[in-house]
């Protein structure tokens, strides 16, 4: 979008439009797996949670990685049907490693969907296209890393792990198990006290008086109420989903081993926790609680 002029503007632009294109492929989706007005409910958490807005306004890595995971997240559902979304999921996945290094969580989510969705052949006409494409788009980036030495792609490797101790990493790895449920929530502390710039803490690890009035303090009445609902909401639709899903089951199963990759590497990595670690999963992971809160509200 920059080839039109300098301004930033253009390029938030592009990534709100792309967003949007992410949220209408995920959208049709879900009219496939649940019935209209559940769809139409998981829409609107797509298009106003505060997390994907957050992702959706300026060109940064971190913003571009949530539309290469909603389309390879839909590709991977829809391999089984035709041969040129096997096409776009191995493109996607194979190019994203040089957008953002959470690939590996998308890769570990999309395995899982077609493991448990298995398309009934490979085409070896799709994979072969899909190679090529791929190696065209790394092909710059191969030649510059050719006349370095492999400048980038060794500092990645000697400097891509962090020294935070175990504990520290634990609490990482915890903390990428409650997120699933905040990016469905009000919850926008986050954003207020710029935590994508440094580390963050939501609060403190405790229930305490001081801790609760902490979190009213920081909020307000209003919005630390509408936060803790709206997390227990997204919480009861995760555990619906989980508990009672059939239509979706992989789709909810899958998410659950994309997390769980994301929770891992970073005890491996000993890195503090970033929520954009884990936003390539976004917003595809509203659909299992969607899911689940449309049974709620139903009754069924």
């Amino acid at each position: 979008p920059q080839v039109f002029g300098a301004s930033p503007y253009l390029g938030s632009a592009f990534i709100a439009l792309l967003h949007l294109f992410a949220a209408y492929l995920l959208y049709r989706l879900a009219e496939d797996l649940m019935e209209p007005t559940a769809a139409l409910f998981c829409l609107a958490l797509m298009l106003f949670s505060p997390w994907e807005l957050l992702y959706a306004d300026r060109i940064w890595a971190s913003n571009l990685a949530p539309v290469f995971g909603s389309v390879a997240m839909v590709a991977a559902w829809r391999a089984k049907e035709h041969e040129i979304w096997q096409v776009v999921l191995l493109c996607s996945v194979l190019i994203l490693p040089q957008v953002h290094l959470s690939a590996p969580v998308l890769w570990a989510f999309c395995g899982a969907l077609v493991f448990l969705r298995r398309p009934n052949n490979w085409s070896r006409r799709a994979v072969l296209l899909a190679i090529g494409i791929t190696v065209l788009a790394y092909s710059p980036y191969l030649v510059v890393e050719i006349q370095s030495g492999f400048e980038n792609t060794r500092a990645i490797i000697t400097r891509g792990t962090g020294t935070k101790s175990w504990s520290v990493a634990l609490s990482s790895a915890g903390m990428s198990w409650l997120y699933p449920v905040i990016y469905g929530s009000s919850e926008i502390i986050y954003h207020l006290e710029q935590g994508q710039w440094g580390e963050f803490a939501l609060a403190q690890a405790d229930l305490s008086e001081a801790a609760r009035a902490q979190w009213f303090q920081k909020r307000g009445a209003l919005a630390g109420w509408a936060a803790l609902a709206t997390m227990a909401a997204c919480a009861l639709g995760w555990i619906v989903a989980l508990a009672r899903s059939k239509e979706i089951r992989p789709w909810v199963w899958a998410s659950v081993a994309g997390v769980a990759a994301g929770s891992l590497l970073l005890l491996l990595a000993r890195k503090p926790f970033f929520p954009h670690y884990a936003n390539v999963l976004m917003p595809g992971l509203l659909i299992a609680p969607a899911w689940g809160l449309s049974r709620v509200f139903r009754g069924s």
